[in-house]
């Protein structure tokens, strides 16, 4: 019964076409997002975004705290109560920028993820018909391999692909 296994699992092994092993690659995704042109150009449209966000946020940040020192200032010269009601005013201004900032801050971060997604897509696009024409049947991306040969790893020629393909991510952002 043992040799009758033994020689089951060396004939199944054997149907096994060992050239298939060939139809696997691997690509660092990471790599083709921060070296491709088009990676290149997404990553300064972003940080031109992020600042435009930062110098929003510090200037209004900024008005509020000029609004409180001159009410600070004034504190003498108001009565009690209209200070009071200054100091009001003044804490629903704030509240209301704790929710700008918030709302500006997420607002950054889902463009981020936006705009990062339609650049995956594209490669995505490029990795497809590059697996149908070299007949490439399992890819992986670099981060999950322990060990692999150079010879699998297609992310040198994703890159040439993709830097001849696109050039840049077109985007819709405001400008502040």
């Amino acid at each position: 019964m043992k040799r009758f296994f033994i020689v089951s699992i060396i004939y199944f092994l054997s149907l096994i076409n060992p050239l298939s092993a060939n139809n696997i690659a691997f690509i660092d995704i990471k790599l083709l997002m921060q070296t491709s042109k088009a990676g290149l150009n997404l990553s300064s449209k972003i940080k031109i975004l992020e600042k435009q966000t930062i110098k929003l946020i510090e200037n209004v940040g900024n008005d509020l705290k000029d609004k409180e020192k001159e009410l600070v200032d004034k504190k003498n010269i108001l009565s009690e109560n209209d200070f009071n009601i200054e100091i009001s005013k003044l804490k629903k201004e704030i509240n209301e920028f704790n929710v700008m900032k918030n709302y500006e801050i997420k607002n950054l971060e889902k463009k981020k993820t936006q705009y990062n997604g339609k650049l995956l897509d594209s490669i995505k696009i490029i990795l497809t018909d590059y697996a149908k024409s070299n007949e490439i049947t399992l890819l992986l991306q670099k981060q999950n391999i322990i060990l692999g040969s150079n010879d699998i790893n297609i992310t040198d020629d994703i890159l040439n692909i993709l830097n001849k393909k696109i050039k840049e991510i077109k985007l819709k952002w405001r400008l502040l």
